[in-house]
């Protein structure tokens, strides 16, 4: 009777702890049972002002059951679910998850913290002190001579020349190290004003402009042979003033001022093809310094100046492809900030700004606001007070500005803006 209970006990055990081995997952978490814990690897990466992402991948998944993750920040040490900002998302969480971080304050130290919730506790992982950028940072002023460069943007790079001198001084700024070098002269576009400039798979083209008489002669920089060669001429009218921009590989040059006023017809160039279209033109008054910027490819325009007297404050969104055939390629968005031209606009993580002409102010648009986008002051506005002729440039999560004027000097100053 004694070696029959022993055997069922032996039995009852060896069942318990196959049980134990099968399902890690149901033992609870308490110091009395051996529990491995989760570790992870934390990294926060692509800080601006006001945004951060943090990424985590677990190294050691452990043996306890997860029911929830996330991460906590704040500007004290130690921050917790209770008291501190927190992304949460229930359930088990993935070999590597990401999380977007948003509503920070510029230049602010903030502690960061992953956590895992289980089922008696919730586990901390720290993360050391991270400091947000501020929303301009000043970079070495512009060496060039000439005033009101056009410019171009490739692999983070931004070059600028032509503008109001008879030089033919090409320059590149290395965004990342702030660095500035000298290239290739282009005696192409020496001395010639208000020049279109725009960029294509690696190829930056200058063209379009006044030295002295309107043109429509473009030129093509080979980033690689550090080389200028002509380009085909400008489809349409001769003329300064114009706006460029690029959606999917397609450069859009248009507006401008002409022999015949203002204008407000646009020419597509592909570089492939060597060739320019003509495609719709803006659908209201021609107009000279315009700003532009695109966001998920779509180019919006407005502002500017018509005649010597009368100034925009419209906006306007360009669609090359318009979901259905026939439907407009262009789009009246909602009236933007005061009325300026000769200002400057680019677009940073799918919003677009505009600053300068003349104003100190800055403003944001967000197009996906229905129905016709959402614009608003922001008090952040660029170092240097009101600067008309200023020169912008997108940088995908940044944008840049250089130089301008005012009523007292011309500045050559340059600044990245951190959303």
């Amino acid at each position: 009777m004694q070696k029959i209970a022993l055997s069922l006990l032996t039995t009852l055990l060896a069942i318990t702890a196959y049980n134990c081995q099968r399902d890690p997952i149901s033992i609870p978490s308490d110091d009395s049972f051996n529990v491995i814990k989760p570790e992870l690897h934390i990294s926060v990466e692509k800080v601006s002002a006001t945004k951060a992402t943090v990424k985590a991948e677990i190294t050691q998944p452990g043996n306890v059951n997860i029911l929830g993750y996330g991460c906590v920040w704040d500007t004290d040490p130690a921050p917790t679910l209770v008291l501190s900002s927190k992304v949460e998302t229930a359930g088990k969480p993935p070999k590597e998850f990401i999380f977007a971080v948003a509503g920070l304050l510029a230049e602010t130290s903030y502690y960061m913290r992953v956590f895992l919730i289980f089922a008696k506790d919730t586990i901390y992982f720290d993360y050391p002190k991270f400091q947000t950028l501020a929303h301009w940072v000043k970079l070495p002023d512009y060496p060039g001579s000439a005033g009101n460069p056009a410019a171009f943007f490739i692999n983070g790079t931004a070059y600028f020349g032509a503008g109001h001198a008879s030089f033919a001084e090409f320059w590149a700024l290395d965004i990342n190290n702030g660095t500035w070098n000298a290239k290739a002269d282009n005696l192409y576009t020496a001395g010639r004003a208000d020049v279109a400039g725009f960029a294509i798979n690696g190829t930056g083209y200058f063209g379009t402009g006044v030295n002295p008489g309107y043109q429509k002669a473009f030129y093509a920089y080979d980033t690689l042979t550090n080389a200028w060669s002509p380009s085909p001429d400008y489809g349409g009218e001769p003329r300064n003033s114009a706006i460029a921009f690029t959606i999917d590989s397609i450069a859009y040059v248009g507006v401008g001022q002409g022999a015949s006023g203002d204008l407000n017809d646009f020419w597509a160039y592909n570089p492939r093809s060597k060739v320019w279209s003509e495609v719709e033109p803006l659908p209201t008054a021609g107009r000279l310094y315009a700003n532009s910027f695109v966001i998920n490819h779509k180019a919006y325009v407005g502002f500017g100046r018509k005649g010597d007297f009368f100034t925009f404050n419209d906006l306007w969104e360009f669609n090359p492809t318009p979901s259905q055939p026939g439907d407009p390629m262009w789009r009246k968005m909602k009236d933007g900030p005061p009325a300026r031209w000769a200002g400057f606009g680019f677009s940073a993580n799918g919003k677009g700004y505009i600053g300068g002409g003349g104003h100190s102010d800055f403003w944001e648009f967000d197009p996906s606001v229905p129905p016709n986008g959402a614009w608003q002051v922001l008090t952040y506005a660029p170092p240097g007070g009101e600067r008309a002729y200023t020169i912008s440039l997108s940088l995908g999560d940044r944008g840049m500005i250089l130089g301008g004027s005012n009523s007292i000097d011309n500045s050559k100053d340059c600044w990245i803006f951190n959303p």
